[in-house]
């Protein structure tokens, strides 16, 4: 993972950490489950915004996402799934 990346990733968690520290009543382990996603989706959009405007994150380009065997560092793992050869 490039520091770009780890940068952004950090900035971000840091947003999700200081949103979660407004719920002291743990509403978030009583609302229905529907709730709870749609007010995810609709923060993520907020922390993402708010972590490129504010924190000034560059947009991630494919050379921040390197290919290769995963280590203890990477944060995101994609698999490609093929049929098997006959």
């Amino acid at each position: 993972m490039t520091e770009a990346v780890r940068a952004y990733h950090d900035a971000r968690l840091a947003r999700i950490a200081s949103i979660m520290r407004l719920d002291v009543l743990g509403l978030h382990r009583r609302l229905p489950g529907p709730l709870i996603e749609w007010a995810f989706g609709a923060l993520a959009k907020v922390v993402r915004r708010g972590v490129q405007r504010d924190d000034k994150m560059p947009a991630a380009s494919v050379d921040d996402f390197p290919i290769g065997p995963p280590t203890e560092e990477d944060i995101d793992l994609l698999a490609v799934c093929r049929a098997p050869r006959a």
